[in-house]
């Protein structure tokens, strides 16, 4: 008895085609709809910044806090030579006749 299977698994050559512009237009059309969905993501994104950015606008400017003092300001440093430690050193200094 004959074995046919071997010739089951032939295809025409043009139903070889079919099948790969199928599979490539599918993978178009995925590949489309994911660009859509992101974009469709983006523009709501852009939209609700827009609205935010218009209320924003539209709202009194909040009074904002007085700045904060430095470290070395509530230390009673001021971080130049003339207040402070240096000051003290620059004023015995000229006293002597150092730099003057």
């Amino acid at each position: 008895m004959s074995n046919y299977n071997k010739w089951d698994n032939i295809a025409d050559s043009d139903e070889e085609e079919e099948k790969r512009t199928k599979q490539v237009k599918s993978l178009r059309n995925e590949e489309r709809e994911d660009y859509r969905r992101e974009q469709d993501a983006v523009e709501m994104w852009l939209k609700r910044q827009e609205v935010a950015i218009s209320r924003a606008e539209a709202e009194p400017p909040k009074a904002t806090p007085p700045p904060m003092p430095s470290r070395d300001h509530d230390m009673g440093y001021s971080g130049g030579l003339e207040g402070g430690l240096g000051g003290s050193l620059m004023g015995g200094m000229m006293g002597m006749g150092g730099m003057g």
